[in-house]
């Protein structure tokens, strides 16, 4: 099993560049220092800068020596999937630049989140609003296909977004539109919020749809942090490891500093590497 920790890179205005590649560079470190396989990143803020800017980060993650095989934060801000702004000629374009880009850090995997851009405006029909992602979905296939890449569909809980709340529901959208590079995540934090059992997590991998695997705790505690009616680590990894997922499993977990994701992330790792043995 190939472990990760996912890092958050802010958007920045042009001359305030050097904060996003102090954030990547001192969190890469101490992601690299904390033990783990590999980072995630976000991509719509790296996607967003100026050519010089963005080969400055692109050296800073090869010198860093850790591998980047998904990314999270994909969607733009302020582009709407659904609604009756919905923008999906800006995101086609979008992904012109950003998938060649994720592809040529090294990833193998995007995962869909975008919870306030992809949920459906009040007084706008609910099921018009599902069949909009439908069709993003089949656009950005296309764009995946290029560039060989995976896109994985991450329910969010609902009080992140409207549409595409549970597993269940990405499972089932995934399976209507069948198309090759598109997938589903799972995450154990959306999981707890919407009470749902890890039993799904079973039929996604046997429908082999289940591409990516996000952990954290309640209120994005790192794993093995003291909180009250938590994530049932046990029975979440017995279930991926008795249904055969051999996957990536990547804690996207909250955090002030990097100190403290080193921290952090170090006794989380050791934690959740004890419990998959033990499930």
């Amino acid at each position: 099993m190939k472990w990760g920790a996912s890092l958050y890179l802010p958007f920045v205005q042009p001359d305030e560049v050097s904060v996003l590649h102090c954030r990547l560079e001192q969190g890469l470190a101490a992601v690299k220092r904390a033990g783990f396989d590999f980072a995630e990143l976000s991509l719509a803020p790296l996607a967003n800068l100026r050519e010089a800017a963005l080969e400055q980060a692109k050296r800073i993650i090869s010198d860093s020596g850790l591998p980047v095989p998904a990314f999270s934060g994909f969607f733009p801000p302020q582009v709407p999937v659904t609604g009756p702004d919905a923008q999906l000629s800006v995101l086609e374009a979008y992904m012109r630049k950003s998938l060649p880009l994720a592809k040529a850090i090294g990833a193998e995997v995007l995962v869909l989140g975008g919870g306030k851009v992809r949920s459906v405006p009040d007084g706008f029909p609910k099921e018009e609003g599902v069949e909009q992602l439908a069709r993003f979905l089949a656009s950005a296939e296309e764009a995946a296909a290029k560039e060989e890449l995976l896109l994985a569909l991450e329910p969010l809980n609902r009080k992140e977004t409207n549409v595409v709340k549970r597993l269940e529901d990405a499972v089932e959208l995934a399976a209507r539109l069948y198309l090759p590079h598109v997938r589903v995540a799972a995450d154990s934090y959306h999981m707890l919020i919407e009470r749902e059992e890890a039993d799904m997590l079973e039929e996604a991998v046997d429908l082999g749809l289940l591409a990516y695997v996000h952990i954290a705790d309640r209120d994005r505690h790192f794993p093995g942090q003291p909180v009250e009616r938590g994530v049932d680590y046990g029975a979440f990894f017995r279930t991926l490891k008795g249904a055969g997922y051999e996957g990536r499993i990547c804690l996207e977990c909250g955090y002030e500093t990097v100190e403290e994701l080193e921290r952090l992330g170090t006794d989380a790792l050791r934690f959740v590497k004890d419990q998959w043995e033990l499930a």
